[in-house]
């Protein structure tokens, strides 16, 4: 962590404050999220497939 002048903490790409992101992106960030956590290979295609499914239905819905 660098110092900081200012004394407000950094911020990562982990820090993302969800409520203000549109309903769109909030879904993609979940899915995105879920791809992210650790698990083995056949968990992360049922993740992959669901977060499809989804975003899929998200955008017909629209």
């Amino acid at each position: 962590m660098t110092s900081n002048t200012n004394s407000l903490p950094e911020l990562d790409h982990t820090q993302i404050i969800a409520s203000e992101l549109p309903e769109e992106a909030q879904k993609k960030l979940e899915v995105i999220q879920s791809l992210l956590e650790p698990c083995d290979r056949t968990t992360y295609g049922e993740r992959l497939r669901e977060g499809a499914k989804k975003l899929v239905l998200q955008d017909l819905l629209c």
